[in-house]
């Protein structure tokens, strides 16, 4: 079965600080647990997402702040629509969650 594509419309309607990027393989809510979740990604794993998102974003000082959340929110999308993410331990699937969404916790 292929992965479904994130369409940026389909988030649009959702605040940019309610949309995150995680792993499936990340246990931790990254909006209630953002300690854990980042060390399990980072420390544990050796994904870097959130570093991924920023060099993917290419921000600089020159932006707007709305210049700077659109490209963080076309970097998250990129990501999950790539989908696979290499660690210090193997490989794992990037998707966004949104607040609130426990299922995949």
């Amino acid at each position: 079965m292929e992965k479904e594509l994130i369409d940026e419309n389909s988030i649009d309607t959702v605040p940019h600080n309610e949309v995150l990027l995680t792993t499936e393989d990340n246990p931790f809510d990254p909006f209630t647990q953002p300690d854990r979740w980042h060390t399990f990604d980072t420390v544990t794993m050796g994904y870097d997402t959130w570093g991924n998102i920023v060099r993917l974003a290419h921000l600089s000082d020159n932006l707007t702040p709305e210049e700077e959340r659109q490209r963080i929110r076309w970097a998250k999308i990129s990501l999950a629509n790539t989908g696979l993410v290499r660690g210090s331990h193997g490989y794992s699937r990037y998707h966004l969650v949104t607040k609130g969404d426990t299922s995949v916790f």
